[in-house]
């Protein structure tokens, strides 16, 4: 698998766009007509967009909050084993779709309380 993420922030406030990108290849195995085993290779891509908001300290992101909207139709389509069962991402709410990225790496505790802003 292949995977970018991409990101364009809109100027002056804490509010932009995300898409992931990836490439994946499969391999399904299925038998002909004449009963030979036969196999199809391909390449798929698998898409998400959606918009974030983040927060800034020290002009680095502590934390973003992404909310996808729009899925590629084979991640719509494609089942997700739980442990307890296939669930679809159809299935799934809202809410527990959201995800949280919280990265302290850059900021430095003395100066967090001042920098905060958009």
């Amino acid at each position: 698998m292949i995977a970018t993420n991409l990101k364009i922030e809109i100027p002056k406030i804490p509010i932009g766009i995300f898409s992931d990108v990836g490439i994946f290849p499969t391999i399904q195995t299925f038998q002909d007509p004449s009963g030979a085993w036969q196999e199809s290779k391909k390449i798929e891509p698998m898409l998400n967009t959606g918009f974030y908001f983040s927060i800034k300290a020290n002009k680095n992101e502590i934390l973003s909050i992404y909310f996808p909207i729009w899925y590629s139709s084979n991640i719509s389509k494609s089942n997700i084993y739980t442990g307890t069962g296939n669930l679809n991402i159809k299935n799934i709410n809202f809410l527990q779709k959201i995800t949280f990225v919280l990265d302290l790496n850059n900021v430095n505790p003395k100066n967090l309380i001042n920098s905060f802003g958009p």
